[in-house]
This record gives C-alpha cells, sequence and structure tokens, in this order.
C-alpha cells in the first residue's frame, strides 16, 4: 500500500516532476491538503496522516520527511542544495536533513533521485551503497520541435540574439553571470527571463551596466507559452552554480535550442552538445555566442536526444520500485 504525497504538484522543478510522475503512478492514497511540504510543521503533520496505516509507503516526489512512525518513507532528493550551496544552506536545513531525512532514507535503505550526479552525491551523504540510490531520471512535457519549427527557429537565431533564462533570483542561480555576459555580447543580444520579477531583473541589469531595453521579465506562464519562448530563443542561459539535474536545458533540447551552463549535472541532459563554461562573465559570453552560432545541426541532435527523456520511463522506474517495496514490508 502506497500513500503519494501530492502537495508537491505544480508547474516548474519538483512540482513538474510531482505533477508528471503521480499523473501516471497508481497508489492507493493521495496526501493533497494540508500545511505545504516545506512547513516546519510537515515532519508531524506526514506522521500524523500516516498513524493509521502501519507498514504503508509514503512516497513523496520531494525531499520531505515524516517524524518516524510505523510507516516507511520513500523519499526523492533531487539534490543536496540545501547543504552543500552556502546561500542555501543553514543550521536548520542541516538539522532537518541529519535527524530526518537521512534517518528515513537509511532505514529503508531505498531513494530516488533524478540524476547520477545527484545519486553518487546523496550515496555519499547518507552513507548509502550507489546501488541503493536509484536514478529515477527526468522526462521533458513539451512536444519536440516540428522540421517547420526547426527552420523558423534557424532563420531567428541569426538576427535576433533571445537568450532565455528560467529560475528565480535566488544566488545559486547566477543571474548576475548571464546579465554580466550579456553586458559583453553585442547590443542584439538580450535576455529574456521566466521566474524573475522585473524589479529584481532591473536592480540586476543596472548593477550589470545592462541597458533595460535589453532584459525581459515574464512570470507565471503557461506550458504553451513557455514552449513558445523556447523556440523563440537562441540559446538558454543555465549560469547556476548547482543543479540536481537541469529541466530547463532539457526543454529547450526538445525544441532545438543549445544551453550555456555550468554546474556538472547539466551536460547530463545535453551531453556533448552543451557548451560548459566556468564562473568567468568573459569565458559564459563565449558560451553564449558559441551556442548560438552552433548551427542547425546542433538543433536537429539536441531534439533526438532529448526525446530519449520521458516521463512514462520515469514513473514505471517509480512503478518498478513501489511494486518491490509493497511485496518486501
Amino acid at each position: 500500500m502506497t500513500t503519494a504525497d501530492a502537495r508537491w504538484r505544480g508547474q516548474h522543478g519538483i512540482g513538474r516532476f510531482a505533477t508528471e510522475v503521480l499523473s501516471r503512478v497508481a497508489v492507493d492514497h493521495l496526501l493533497e491538503t494540508g500545511v505545504s511540504p516545506a512547513s516546519p510543521l510537515d515532519p508531524a503533520y506526514v506522521a500524523w496522516s500516516m498513524r493509521a496505516r502501519p507498514g504503508e509507503v509514503f512516497y513523496s516526489p520531494g525531499f520531505n520527511a515524516g517524524l518516524r512512525g510505523r510507516y516507511r518513507q520513500l523519499l526523492t532528493v533531487h539534490d543536496l542544495i540545501h547543504l552543500d550551496v552556502p546561500a542555501e544552506t543553514s543550521a536548520q536545513k542541516h538539522a532537518y536533513y541529519r535527524t530526518l531525512v537521512r534517518p528515513a532514507v537509511r532505514r529503508l535503505g531505498r531513494v530516488f533521485t533524478v540524476s547520477e550526479f545527484s545519486r553518487a552525491r546523496v550515496a555519499e551523504w547518507a552513507g548509502l551503497d550507489i546501488d541503493q540510490v536509484v536514478n529515477v531520471g527526468v522526462g521533458c512535457s513539451f512536444a519536440p520541435a516540428t522540421e517547420e519549427e526547426l527552420r523558423q527557429r534557424g532563420a531567428r537565431a541569426r538576427d535576433e540574439s533571445a537568450v532565455l533564462f528560467i529560475g528565480n533570483g535566488k544566488p545559486h542561480k547566477n543571474l548576475g553571470l548571464a546579465l554580466r555576459a550579456i553586458a559583453r555580447l553585442p547590443d542584439n543580444y538580450r535576455l529574456v527571463t521566466v521566474g524573475v520579477d522585473a524589479p529584481t531583473l532591473r536592480d540586476a541589469a543596472v548593477a550589470a551596466r545592462v541597458a533595460p531595453e535589453r532584459v525581459e521579465s515574464h512570470m507565471g506562464v503557461s506550458d504553451e507559452q513557455l514552449r513558445a519562448l523556447y523556440l523563440a530563443a537562441s540559446c538558454v542561459a543555465m549560469p547556476s552554480v548547482y543543479e540536481g539535474f537541469g529541466l530547463p536545458a532539457l526543454e529547450g533540447a526538445a525544441v532545438g535550442t543549445p544551453t550555456a551552463f555550468v554546474a556538472a549535472a547539466v551536460g547530463e541532459a545535453v551531453g556533448e552538445l552543451g557548451f560548459r563554461s566556468s564562473d568567468d562573465p568573459n569565458e559564459y559570453a563565449y558560451a553564449v555566442r558559441t551556442a548560438i552560432d552552433s548551427g542547425p545541426d546542433i538543433a536537429h541532435r539536441l531534439r533526438d536526444r532529448a526525446s530519449g527523456y520521458t516521463w512514462d520511463a520515469t514513473a514505471e522506474t517509480i512503478r518498478r520500485n513501489l511494486q518491490d517495496l509493497d511485496v518486501k514490508p
């Protein structure tokens, strides 16, 4: 028997993972209401919700762990950003992972993650054998680009150099690096953001000495609008210093848009078709320009590579593991 935490469902990041997986994996119960899984009250709430289900599996598409009880917990630790990135960590987060997440993972002897980068890091941190950490992967939610869309995208890339940044303004997302790179590129290069509010983007642009007409902010876009932005972009910018996988790179690849990136895990999405850089703005500007100049062959190869990542495959791996736990109480 399995209860899945549906409170994670949403549009981006863990939310998209939860939405796609839970639409494909049949479980016995869904935890859909109550406190946020990020709330300090969540550990007690999870344990309370599972109080009458001894032996049942609490499956979370995220990292949230409940207080110890007679149930079992199968968590998805996408990454360890809360421990590994100084700007994202705190004494409280370290305590949470040490006293709740790691014991839950070790008691079950199994945990999900989404990349080989995270798999190695989670195994090291949790003190598990590598085969106890299951890389379930991710999928791409967007339809691949048609031949006509790729042709149109290639024509635009020669004239309009829109660089697309998907994320928020948190330090590890490194918005400033993308803007400092734009400042070093010709005036026809502009940065289009999704998830960064206009005041934050404006202030960051001023700090990087980028003219306001070279930046554009979008918030609350639909999947259809987001796919259109990927198609309109000449390059996806992922200057973040830490990622568990890097879903924007995969989504961009599905429509033939190359990615300039910094974090190692993003390379799993794009392989040799990506354009990796250090945290140096001159080098990142070069990676962006090289990505934009990469040509139509890269676009077709990116689309083909992205087709190998499906939510059906991710869901099937999760389903098999849940079935295995169901026969091994």
